[in-house]
């Protein structure tokens, strides 16, 4: 079903060449680390205040924006409408952040507040 260890070295050594020595010398990982394991080291207290705060710091600045472009101020040699292209991304990370937490809150049976992310 799967293949061994060799044919497995035999076929990257094949696709990708041999390492180079320096690399060969620091051996094998002492250990690999999975792709959510920074998510496990910020602490649920300071997950809790961080994302709210980068929530409203986002929409701020896209009501700042909102009213320069309603004001029709250029952003540089460019058109005013310039400061949309900066609100709407704003808005939609904001919009699906407050979603994916709600949607967190209800699954768990918590507020988000006690969710930690």
């Amino acid at each position: 079903m799967g293949k061994s260890k060799s044919a497995m070295l035999e076929a990257a050594v094949e696709a990708f060449g041999e390492l180079p020595p320096d690399v060969l010398a620091l051996g094998k990982p002492i250990s690999i680390h999975p792709m959510n394991s920074l998510v496990r080291a910020v602490p649920p207290n300071l997950a809790k205040a961080i994302v709210p705060a980068i929530v409203t710091f986002m929409l701020l600045i896209a009501t700042v924006c909102t009213a320069l472009y309603l004001l029709g101020v250029p952003l540089g040699n460019a058109a005013p409408d310039v400061w949309l292209a900066i609100t709407a991304p704003m808005v939609v990370f904001s919009v699906v952040t407050v979603v994916v937490r709600w949607l967190n809150a209800r699954t768990a049976g918590q507020n988000p507040e006690q969710l930690g992310t």
